[in-house]
Order: structure tokens, then sequence, then C-alpha cells
């Protein structure tokens, strides 16, 4: 019987390192209050359960510290591979969130512009926007302040369709509410808050080719 090719070595080396930066990546940190559990060794089941949890949020501790900030960060984010997994637990979003822009026009008028919203669209609508909807999650927050300012030109250049008017300033706001847990009434009303204020450059009108 003959013998199939083999597989070569690089080939093993490079799946077996993927997998494993695969793996370090997407497990979730060890909950925050791990150091305030107090182990319990009254009965069996209490040193089978803190000894589990032991050996758990330390593993978790170690890969945190040492695992994602190695070679594995430079090669998920590089190559596109990242995914947090973690989103689903121990900790899920607790808060819903969207954004809007309010934008002030050089003849004094004032117009709303609403980021899309995945809730708001069709199922249809929702595969070519969902990619946006994730954008607004990331830069909203302050850790990508930096990119404010683009994303305020972006949307002056997209609300610039009124004959004899243009945009001179645009306002970021988010809006907020805190999400209850199971069984309690879900609040309606959402929390504001401008966030940044642009002025709009002449360049920023140009179309960008």
């Amino acid at each position: 019987m003959q013998e199939g090719p083999k597989t070569k070595g690089w080939i093993k080396a490079f799946v077996a390192f993927h997998v494993l930066a695969i793996t370090a990546w997407t497990l979730p940190p060890p909950p925050s209050d791990s150091d305030k559990v107090k182990p319990d060794w009254s009965s069996p089941a209490g040193v089978a359960r803190t000894a589990s949890r032991t050996v758990l949020d330390g593993l978790l501790g170690f890969n945190a510290k040492y695992l994602k900030t190695s070679i594995f960060q430079h090669y998920v984010l590089s190559t596109g591979f990242w995914q947090y997994w973690d989103m689903f637990a121990p900790n899920p979003v607790q808060q819903d969130y969207f954004g809007t822009a309010i934008i002030e026009y050089s003849n004094g008028n004032v117009a709303l512009y609403k980021y899309p919203r995945i809730a708001e669209l069709g199922t249809f609508e929702r595969y070519f926007f969902e990619r946006y909807r994730k954008f607004h999650e990331r830069f909203h927050v302050d850790d990508y302040a930096y990119t404010w300012p683009y994303v305020a030109a972006e949307i002056a250049r997209l609300t610039d369709n009124r004959p004899g008017t243009h945009p001179v300033r645009v306002r970021l706001r988010r809006h907020w509410l805190i999400i209850p847990p199971p069984g309690k009434p879900i609040p309606t009303d959402y929390q504001e808050y401008e966030y940044f204020k642009y002025d709009v450059k002449p360049g920023d009108l140009e179309t960008k080719s």
C-alpha cells in the first residue's frame, strides 16, 4: 500500500502556532473580583470549587498578562484573525448605545445625522451596515478620540447636499441606557452626551477621489 504525501514540518508548526495564537487571544480575562472571592474549605465540594477557580483564574491571568501581549498579539492584529468571543461571558455588554450628529449650516439651519442603527434596519440592510455599527462601537470611546475629527469631516461631506448652504460645524453625540438584569423593566429614556465639536474646514467638503 502506497503511503500518502507527508506534511512538511513547517506547515505543522504554523498550524500549531495559529491554533495557540487564536486560543490565547479569544480566552477572556480573569473575573475582576477574582482576588476578592474567599476560599471555601468547609466541604469537599467547596474545596473542589475553590481549587478549580484558583487554577482557572490563574491560567486566564497568565494568558492575559503574558500570552496576549506576546508575538500572538502582533500576529492576530496584523493578519485580521482577531476575534472577541468573550462578548458573551463572563460579563456581557450592559449598555445599549448609538450615535448621532448635529449639523450646523452656513444659513443658520440645523439638521440631525443619524448613524446607522442595526435595530432600525431591515434584515437585508443589516448585511451592509453591520460594519458601520461595529465602527461606531469603537470610535466614540475616549481611547479613539484621535479619529473624531476625521469622522466629523466625513459626516460634513455626506451632509453637504443642500443648495446654497454648507455645513460649518458638526457636533458628535452619544446616547446610551443601562440594560438591567433579567426580569427587571428596561428603561426607555436614553442618556445623551455631546462629546466632540468640530468646525468644518474648507478642504473637508472636497470630494475624495
